[in-house]
């Protein structure tokens, strides 16, 4: 019977001790050699960029979306100061919806195993804007 609150669940087995691996070179170092050139390509052009992680429906869009509202230019005619990158693995939503709200996004989509670094070296496309 489980000690910590008498579930009437099985007990747990023991964990074992963690184990340590010593690694020649980092297992990410591609992605940061790629991470190093998007910071000095951002700064050469005067570009602010924020990377916002988190778990789903956790309120990114809704936050991007509140901002984009409070920055949004005074006329249509105006270029809106923000631009987003949405990278969903299932769907487009996000980016629809702060296209909706007249932030130019853009959406992409890249393997879900971390040792693939994503490369993008396309400029942004015109229809992103749209």
């Amino acid at each position: 019977m489980c000690v910590d609150c008498n579930c009437g669940q099985p007990v747990a087995p023991a964990i074992e001790a963690p184990r340590h691996l010593e690694l020649g070179q980092r297992l990410l170092v591609h992605n940061d050699a790629q991470a190093a050139a998007n910071r000095e390509h951002f700064a050469a052009a005067g570009v602010r960029v924020i990377n916002l992680l988190s778990s789903p429906g956790s309120g990114k869009t809704a936050l991007l979306e509140r901002l984009a509202r409070h920055l949004a230019p005074a006329s249509p005619s105006q270029r809106h100061p923000m631009a987003v990158i949405v990278g969903d693995l299932a769907t487009d939503n996000d980016a629809r919806r702060l296209r909706a709200a007249g932030v130019p996004a853009l959406q992409i989509t890249f393997s879900a195993c971390l040792r693939e670094p994503l490369v993008n070296t396309t400029r942004w496309p015109s229809s992103a804007a749209t």
